[in-house]
């Protein structure tokens, strides 16, 4: 959960840097699902596909559950204006 100062941080500057929502074994899986549908390398020479890139989250199921992930909507909706 993000502290008081956090939230003013967020507010003041639009975003926060630096934090730590996913284990280690979260990020590798998907570091790798996103090098294996975003992007590879082939011998050395860097191949991208582009058209998949953008809104991820529409086209893999590792980008969905990113964003959706409970930590960090958990940070985000802490930043949210409350009504």
């Amino acid at each position: 959960m993000l502290s008081a100062t956090d939230v003013a941080d967020y507010r003041r500057d639009g975003y926060l840097s630096g934090r730590r929502h996913l284990t280690t074994g979260e990020t590798t899986a998907l570091r790798d699902a996103c090098i294996r549908s975003c992007g590879v390398e082939i011998k050395d020479t860097p191949r991208r596909q582009a058209n998949n890139r953008l809104k991820p989250y529409l086209l893999y199921r590792w980008a969905s559950d990113l964003v959706r992930h409970s930590a960090i909507l958990d940070s985000v909706e802490a930043c949210w204006p409350t009504p």
